[in-house]
């Protein structure tokens, strides 16, 4: 089963992936059943990122 999402939805959510350096992101529960209630039910998902270069990490915590 697939998860129906509106146009604007998906390039919100592209756009999220692509600036968390997400290289795959996977829903599964509930949102994949049936008994799926938008507005009440949760969207359970599983991210996987890019790895990060070491230096990259250091600038980003970085505080100057």
């Amino acid at each position: 089963m697939s998860l129906a999402l509106a146009h604007p939805q998906l390039e919100a959510i592209a756009d999220a992936c692509q600036r968390h350096h997400v290289a795959r992101m996977d829903v599964f529960g509930s949102v994949l059943r049936p008994d799926y209630r938008p507005g009440e039910s949760d969207i359970d998902l599983l991210v996987e990122f890019h790895p990060l270069d070491p230096a990259a990490s250091t600038r980003l915590t970085s505080h100057s």
